[in-house]
């Protein structure tokens, strides 16, 4: 975890919140892990998981224990047939993007 991350999580008292534009590299790679979850093998389109209209949802980025994690909900997943969550942790690109993300230098 890069100090200033750190520094963040600390002062923020190790909670914090943020989405990114859909076209972040940060993004497309959150999808990408999504599609590798167990939950979601055997599914034709694992980080869609369309079911009765609804799929996978990205709510934004939020720490727990000092890591920050891509926060994601199925209302209705077609294995469970029940809302589930997923957190995947952040890239290592990711940390290094911080700066930029939060307006560090």
């Amino acid at each position: 975890m890069t100090s200033l991350l750190k520094q963040h999580l600390e002062e923020r008292g190790d909670d914090f919140f943020c989405c990114l534009k859909p076209e972040h590299v940060e993004m497309e790679w959150a999808w990408e892990e999504l599609s590798k979850e167990k939950l979601n093998e055997g599914l034709d389109n694992g980080c869609v998981a369309l079911n009765e209209d609804e799929t996978w949802q990205h709510l934004g980025i939020e720490s727990h224990n000092g890591i920050a994690w891509h926060c994601f909900r199925h209302r209705h997943h077609p294995k469970t047939k029940r809302r589930e969550y997923l957190l995947i942790s952040t890239s290592k690109e990711f940390e290094k993007d911080y700066e930029d993300l939060f307006g560090n230098k």
